[in-house]
């Protein structure tokens, strides 16, 4: 499945009572240090924050990404992020330390919120969609094992993914 998620897809995702997917996003990226950490890959090697997302998320639904389905999952939010997500955090950045009203910047902040929901929305849908994903029992080292899948992908000498996933399963336990 490309970039192109069928609506009645997207709708039935939005229909249901919960996005675990997103709740998980909320969950783990306000624990201590998950944001810098995030924000940190994305600002100095592109990486995109719902992805690493998703990968700590998969691995706790028991499911492997491997390079082949990595550029699956990139190509669902890919052009979406491109023309709408970037764009608006562009938009806000510049407006930062400038004397624009903080209406106009909480607005632009409440659309990237938005934006991001959306592509969270698509990676949903696109797990949600009947996808023959094996099972694999492997355990709690596969958030680890699709976060440095994700990892692996980016430039640069990367910082240990052991805060985020160290969260993830932390997030994880106290749920349950």
């Amino acid at each position: 499945m490309g970039s192109n998620i069928p609506a009645q897809a997207l709708n039935l995702v939005r229909g249901i009572d919960a996005n675990s997917f997103w709740e998980f996003s909320i969950s783990v990226y306000k624990r201590p240090g998950v944001a810098d950490y995030c924000l940190n890959l994305q600002d100095k090697h592109g990486a995109l924050v719902n992805l690493l997302l998703f990968c700590c998320w998969l691995g706790l639904q028991q499911r492997r990404l491997d390079r082949a389905l990595l550029k699956q999952v990139e190509r669902v939010i890919s052009g979406y992020n491109g023309r709408v997500t970037q764009i608006i955090r562009a938009e806000r950045r510049q407006l930062l330390g400038t004397d624009s009203k903080q209406q106009v910047k909480r607005a632009l902040l409440a659309q990237e919120l938005n934006a991001e929901r959306e592509e969270q929305d698509r990676l949903f849908a696109w797990f949600a969609d009947g996808l023959d994903l094996p099972v694999d029992y492997s355990g709690s080292e596969l958030v680890a094992i699709n976060v440095q899948c994700y990892l692996n992908e980016l430039d640069g000498i990367l910082p240990s993914p052991e805060v985020l996933v160290d969260a993830a399963l932390n997030c994880c336990a106290a749920r349950l």
